[in-house]
């Protein structure tokens, strides 16, 4: 399994809450081979150390995702992430999954929507505290507004 499609399936999984199939997963290795995710010229230390820590496992890339979106939105991993995130949505499958609406009352979807904020703003804080000194250390680029 080469690198991309490792990282589809981790990407895939994170976002859908399962792995892709294989056509997708060999769409977007093609189109990141292709430099269709936006890669940097010269992607700096920690740019990579970004993505390969993304690549580890869906909550290691949710925890990326929610600091890049906050602090380091042009990250290279963040865009890989918005590429996937757009070819799930082409496809028949992931998108039913993607547009269907959960149920139960308003209360429950109160309850998930808190939830969810909740972890986020957890995870966010973790990720502030371990990623922010690294990127000091290993020298990222200045946050630019894309």
């Amino acid at each position: 399994m080469t690198l991309p499609e490792r990282e589809g399936r981790v990407f895939s999984r994170y976002l859908l809450g399962s792995v892709a199939d294989g056509s997708i997963l060999d769409t977007y290795a093609a189109a990141v081979g292709s430099g269709a995710a936006g890669a940097c010229p010269e992607p700096g230390a920690f740019d990579r150390f970004l993505t390969w820590m993304a690549r580890l496992n869906p909550v290691a890339t949710r925890a990326v995702d929610v600091y890049t979106r906050y602090f380091f939105p042009a990250a290279p991993v963040r865009k890989r992430l918005i590429l996937m995130l757009a070819i799930l949505e082409c496809h028949a499958r992931p998108y039913a999954e993607l547009d269907t609406v959960d149920g139960g009352g308003r209360g429950l979807i109160y309850f998930r929507i808190g939830r969810a904020a909740l972890g986020s703003m957890i995870l966010l804080v973790l990720a502030a505290v371990f990623l922010s000194p690294l990127r000091v250390v290993m020298g990222g680029r200045p946050t630019v507004r894309s």
